[in-house]
């Protein structure tokens, strides 16, 4: 049974990461957070050589938790997809981005039986060719993504607003219209994506949590577009920040489409 611990480590690992990327992804923008976790993934599988080549097991599972971390992070590519392209070309980029995935899954096992007895000690070679699949993957993702900005529309207490803001990424340009919409003193304390469907039409579920002067609250948001969805996950969230200052008549905001 110990054999299946790195394979389970790798799956927890991806699940208990699936919070801190979405930190990251939300401070830092798309790219770096894609960029951190591929340098996370170069780490883990030079670990992984190492532990194998000097026959460390428990290091060998700590690498695979390790990988987890760019596990979480690859699961957003396809949102990132999503977002790079124009409306008209949007269920295309994501289903390259699937198709990408299935290749790999093909591609992975033979890269791992051509590469096994590469060194000395069997089963080294694969953890060292993932390192330079990681180090070719930084390269291709240095090329792309650029600062971006974000057209926003917001109806609040009745009357319309328009404004562009830009930001690290697509959510922080987002975050920073609505800021700049409606001012207010709350700090982001988490922002988290997940899938609610499957396939090429994959509707994303957006969860913000926001805390002013004690108070959090959570609000959520779903839609097709992660960047809308996002959009009503913050919206939701600050409408019952103002019901909890237990104002009045709290100011009602909506997302404008």
């Amino acid at each position: 049974w110990m054999a299946t611990l790195p394979v389970m480590g790798y799956v927890v690992g991806g699940a208990l990461s699936t919070g801190l990327v979405a930190r990251t992804q939300y401070r830092f923008g798309r790219k770096i957070s894609f960029q951190l976790g591929l340098l996370v993934a170069l780490f883990s599988a030079g670990l992984g050589a190492w532990a194998v080549s000097h026959h460390q097991f428990w290091w060998l599972v700590c690498a695979t938790v390790v990988a987890g971390y760019y596990s979480a992070n690859a699961q957003l590519y396809r949102f990132a997809a999503a977002e790079l392209c124009q409306p008209s070309f949007r269920e295309k980029a994501v289903s390259w981005v699937m198709a990408g995935g299935l290749i790999g899954a093909v591609i992975g096992p033979n890269l791992a039986m051509f590469t096994k007895d590469m060194t000395a000690v069997p089963f080294t070679g694969p953890y060292l060719a993932l390192a330079g699949i990681a180090v070719l993957s930084m390269t291709v993702i240095a090329g792309t993504i650029g600062p971006q900005s974000a057209t926003l529309s917001l109806d609040i207490d009745g009357k319309h607003v328009t404004t562009q803001s830009t930001g690290n990424g697509p959510v922080d340009a987002i975050f920073n219209a609505i800021r700049k919409l409606y001012p207010h003193a709350a700090s982001l304390q988490l922002f988290q994506v997940s899938a609610v469907t499957e396939g090429t039409d994959a509707q994303a579920k957006v969860s913000v949590r926001l805390e002013e002067e004690g108070r959090t609250v959570t609000g959520r948001g779903a839609d097709t577009d992660t960047m809308v969805a996002a959009a009503y996950a913050y919206v939701n969230a600050l409408n019952k920040l103002l019901v909890k200052r237990k104002k009045t008549a709290p100011e009602i905001l909506t997302v404008a489409r």
